[in-house]
């Protein structure tokens, strides 16, 4: 990760969101740019299905500012991990991208970390890889594979993936409910589980940038 402080955060849309510098908890200061990706926008009610198209939306939008850095649309039955590997493109060193459950997987991971950023995930309880190693903070390090299908698809196309990665599996309460993080900050020194969990919770911002584009952005009204 870079270790400039962050700075002062763009406009989106013409309107200013936020334009006060975001303050990271202390260990996590070293980020330079955080930002909360990839997140899907909600299909439409069902009544209004016949009316309005369905799109799938992966956006890249910075936490703080509400700022959109990058997006892709699909149609709904696009999954969201192939709309959002290119995304990877607009991040790099210094950033740290945050998503939700459904993104994390081998393929996701080296598509950001090849680009420089590291990343801050929920994985899903059954893709938490093999365990590697105990960290003195309770997170763990832990390994996952590509498996066969994926591997040949990614030939296919031209891709090479790595035969592993490495990652932190960081464990958490949610109301009564066991939650996991996936990051590739391996170090529980600088980047302490706490302010880790406490940094995901901005993650709900991206919801925030959708309200902003959807509601206050359109021509003549919401965007539907």
């Amino acid at each position: 990760m870079a270790r400039s402080p962050p700075g002062t955060r763009p406009a989106i849309g013409g309107e200013v969101c936020d334009s006060s510098p975001w303050t990271a908890p202390s260990s996590i200061s070293r980020i330079r740019r955080a930002t909360a990706t990839p997140s899907t926008a909600p299909p439409p009610p069902a009544a209004s299905l016949s009316a309005s198209p369905r799109v799938r939306a992966v956006v890249l939008a910075e936490i703080g500012t509400h700022g959109v850095l990058d997006a892709r649309l699909g149609d709904y039955r696009d999954g969201e991990r192939g709309l959002a590997y290119p995304l990877a493109g607009s991040t790099g060193p210094g950033g740290l991208v945050i998503a939700d459950r459904g993104f994390w997987s081998v393929e996701f991971a080296h598509a950001f970390t090849v680009a420089g950023a590291d990343l801050l995930v929920r994985p899903q309880s059954n893709n938490l890889g093999t365990v590697q190693a105990e960290l003195p903070d309770g997170s763990c390090l832990s390994m996952a594979r590509p498996g066969k299908d994926i591997r040949l698809r990614a030939a296919r196309e031209g891709r090479v993936l790595p035969r592993h990665v490495i990652y932190r599996v960081i464990t958490f309460t949610k109301g009564d409910k066991v939650a996991y993080l996936g990051t590739t900050l391996l170090d529980p020194e600088h980047y302490p589980a706490a302010e880790l969990v406490a940094l995901y919770r901005e993650r709900w911002e991206i919801e925030l940038a959708f309200d902003e584009i959807k509601n206050h952005l359109g021509p003549g009204g919401p965007i539907r």
